[in-house]
């Protein structure tokens, strides 16, 4: 089938993640047990002490909120590309590029037959409330014409398939 009857009923959405450490770390500053730990213990001990234990305490806080953005943009694009017909990763953008002060921690683009498309916008709406305490924002663009789905790799397959011989297709 060529691109233009593939893409024909459908449209791109696009949906982008950002998050605010700030909130993200006091989220996950009192939820860690580890991180707790180290502070309590920060709080009691000398000040060399102290500042050795929030240290360890900073770096763990790193390292959790690190793999909790890995797990939200997973959820997050699971979800919604169970919407969708195909689903596209695009480069994160900096803050200069987004003009927002928290950091892109997901971009995708979402080909959805556009009978899915209020679905898959009550869907992105639910997970925004659901992981808004914890400081991740969803944006949602769109409905977009599919550019997203057309590239020079789709026309070549398909000028490849139109002058394949016939065995061959």
């Amino acid at each position: 089938q060529d691109a233009l009857s593939w893409l024909r009923g459908r449209e791109e959405g696009g949906f982008k993640i950002f998050s605010n450490g700030e909130r993200l770390g006091s989220s996950l500053g009192s939820s860690d047990r580890e991180a707790r730990a180290l502070e309590a213990a920060a709080t009691t001990a000398s000040p060399g002490q102290a500042y050795v234990l929030r240290k360890k305490r900073d770096g763990r806080l790193i390292e959790v909120a690190s793999a909790r953005i890995d797990e939200v943009v997973d959820e997050v694009l699971d979800a919604l590309a169970s919407f969708s017909v195909e689903t596209r990763l695009r480069p994160l953008l900096s803050e200069a590029a987004t003009g927002r002060t928290e950091a892109m921690v997901g971009n995708a683009a979402l080909l959805v037959d556009v009978a899915d498309c209020p679905a898959l916008r009550a869907r992105a709406g639910e997970l925004a409330l659901r992981f808004s305490a914890e400081g991740f924002t969803l944006e949602t663009t769109g409905p977009w014409p599919p550019y997203s789905f057309c590239d020079d790799d789709d026309a070549a397959r398909d000028s490849a398939d139109q002058t394949a011989p016939e065995e061959a297709r």
